[in-house]
């Protein structure tokens, strides 16, 4: 966990502006969060790890697309533990994750790898209290090389329930006509 006085600042201060906020570590391992980002995503911090928190039943539940966000969270792992496949630490989400039937059916029968999001993609949570609908456009920045920081400000939420943004063609022409 992190402890650095600037950053902890840093995360409350983007809750401040609505945004989630996370740092983590290039395996996705949860190093600290703001108050929001821990409010959006119970259990979240407990796992430790965002992948092994999106393949719990709590993201199952709140995560709106949650195959989707499965699909992409495994063709970005298969990237990433690729690359630091000595690294005890995908060693160890690796062996957490292999255990999970819908992560082990994504790894196996999907040969795609993903180095990034597509930013139109909204990434849409339910409220845990409330079941409202928050949209959110996620971004890594790299703060050091092993240190990034994940964010995601609120968007408007489109209303059909599989549209990637708000203004898609086919949410223009949803309407009936007279």
């Amino acid at each position: 966990m992190l402890t650095n006085a600037a950053q902890m600042s840093h995360l409350d201060h983007l809750e401040t502006l609505g945004a989630l906020a996370a740092y983590i570590d290039p395996v996705w391992s949860i190093l600290a969060t703001n108050n929001l980002f821990r409010r959006s995503m119970p259990g979240a911090d407990e796992t430790g790890s965002i992948p092994v928190w999106l393949f719990s039943p709590t993201a199952r539940r709140l995560v709106l697309d949650w195959d989707r966000e499965a699909d992409h969270t495994v063709a970005i792992l298969k990237g990433t533990l690729g690359r630091h496949r000595d690294s005890p630490q995908s060693i160890h989400l690796f062996r957490r994750l292999r255990r999970n039937t819908y992560f082990q059916d994504r790894w196996i029968y999907d040969i795609r790898v993903e180095h990034g999001r597509d930013d139109s993609i909204q990434f849409r949570l339910r409220d845990p209290q409330t079941a409202a609908v928050a949209g959110y456009r996620l971004s890594i920045s790299d703060e050091t090389n092993h240190v990034w920081l994940l964010t995601g400000f609120p968007i408007e939420v489109p209303s059909a329930p599989n549209s990637a943004v708000a203004d898609s063609p086919t949410d223009r022409f949803s309407e009936e006509t007279p």
